[in-house]
């Protein structure tokens, strides 16, 4: 997750639907840069260290050796972010994710000394989708955040999930947002207006539009200061409204368990010939999702079913009426 893959984005998310510009003279302050192993490995108050189950990568250099390279990611510092407002950063993606059925990443939030924090005070969030105003698919994280002052645990296992809290990685089954968007239009909400699910984990999928995941063409990445409700629903943490201070990373975002589930196809072909009178020639073929030649990947077959058939006869008419 590189930072220079990733630009800010420059215009304000409060107003769903709307693309207002940034206000320059936004007292918000917010900050997109990169935090690696190799230069933040004894960063205070919380050092860098790798997510769990990540392997740093190897490159062979000239003399034979491997050489590990820098593990980084992309941390986004933001501080008098109001209630309400968010920010976040975005990237081109031009992908198909149908074949995809889970979607990963690991986050890790903090606050500071002078701005002391609680979990669920701020989210992080993603979404995907055509555009980031009209047609897109948000998913919501409330963040536990990493407590400050910290002491890094001595063993490896534990020191990685107190950076990178289990609670807080993004495991997203795909079908989800199929299902909340499926939901959308059953109910007969207005495709306008932001749709949102809440989910059993207390996390939240929005919906707007009617966003395609066939062809995924932009991701964005941020952080969120949930709005305060008049009256939120019992068992909810307290919104003090109050602007927020947060420093989040943001790493592996990976799709995963493609979809190795095969297809079929069928080919025929019928030339009937009754005596003298006419010839009947038909023809078809079809093939169904999953199917593909032994050689393509999982991610080259056939997304679609598919039939085609053709029929032509020759009739010779003379033999049934009189001369």
């Amino acid at each position: 997750m590189s930072r220079n893959q990733w630009r800010e984005y420059g215009f304000s998310l409060k107003e769903p639907g709307e693309l207002i510009p940034l206000d320059d003279n936004d007292a918000t302050e917010f900050n997109l840069t990169s935090v690696s192993l190799e230069e933040n490995g004894s960063r205070s108050p919380v050092p860098y260290v790798i997510p769990p189950g990540i392997i740093r990568q190897q490159q062979q250099v000239s003399n034979g050796q491997n050489v590990q390279l820098n593990e980084q990611s992309l941390a986004m510092q933001t501080c008098g972010l109001e209630d309400g407002d968010s920010r976040g950063v975005f990237k081109s993606l031009g992908m198909d994710l149908r074949q995809f059925k889970k979607l990963d990443m690991f986050i890790h939030a903090e606050g500071s000394d002078a701005s002391p924090l609680k979990d669920g005070d701020v989210s992080a969030f993603l979404r995907i989708g055509s555009d980031f105003s009209s047609n897109y698919y948000e998913y919501q994280i409330p963040l536990k955040l990493t407590d400050v002052p910290f002491t890094l645990p001595a063993n490896e296992n534990d020191a990685a999930r107190a950076v990178w809290p289990i609670e807080n990685d993004l495991n997203l089954e795909m079908s989800e947002l199929v299902a909340a968007k499926r939901q959308r239009n059953k109910a007969g909400a207005s495709n306008i207006i932001p749709y949102e699910v809440l989910l059993s984990n207390g996390r939240k999928i929005i919906v707007v539009g009617n966003p395609n995941m066939g062809d995924a063409k932009q991701c964005m990445l941020g952080v969120l200061n949930p709005k305060k409700k008049p009256n939120p629903p019992p068992g909810t943490p307290l919104d003090d409204g109050a602007k927020k201070c947060v420093e989040v990373w943001f790493n592996e975002l990976r799709l995963s368990n493609l979809d190795e589930s095969g297809g079929m196809a069928a080919i025929g072909q019928i030339d009937l010939q009754l005596a003298d009178i006419a010839n009947v020639k038909a023809s078809g073929n079809m093939y169904t999702a999953g199917y593909g030649n032994i050689d393509q990947r999982v991610n080259e077959r056939a997304r679609e079913n598919f039939s085609q058939f053709d029929v032509s006869t020759t009739i010779q008419a003379g033999k049934i009426l009189p001369k």
